[in-house]
């Protein structure tokens, strides 16, 4: 069990570690256009948007909306207590939706987003 715990743990942190240096600001400054929290991976905006019982994912190229009806994913919201997964179903044109979920301040979420092309991307994100 603790060997379990201590291996996820040592995942996690690669993974955070791997999204942390992959992280590239693409075409200048980006800005969250929904008051969201952004983030950038692979030249890509992802800005995340908690609502109350909702998490809406955003994603932009270059200030252009990438459509989302071929995209799919999930979010794995973590708490100091609780840890969750959800799906991510479009829900827009450069929108993916998780219902029925939210994340506390302090928290942190992790989005696996699988793009058109079928390239898989991890984003992560500090709920402030």
């Amino acid at each position: 069990m603790i060997l379990t715990i201590r291996i996820k743990r040592l995942l996690f942190l690669a993974c955070f570690a791997l999204v942390s240096f992959s992280t590239v600001w693409a075409h200048g400054d980006p800005v969250a256009k929904r008051g969201g929290i952004l983030q950038v991976i692979d030249k890509l905006d992802f800005e995340l948007v908690v609502k109350d019982d909702k998490i809406d994912l955003y994603t932009y190229d270059d200030n252009h909306p990438v459509p989302s009806e071929k995209m799919s994913g999930t979010l794995t919201i973590m708490s100091n207590t609780d840890k969750s997964k959800v799906t991510l179903e479009p829900a827009g044109i450069n929108r993916l939706r998780a219902n029925g979920v939210t994340a506390a301040s302090g928290g942190r979420v992790v989005a696996i987003v699988t793009m058109p092309d079928g390239k898989s991307l991890a984003v992560q994100f500090a709920i402030p």
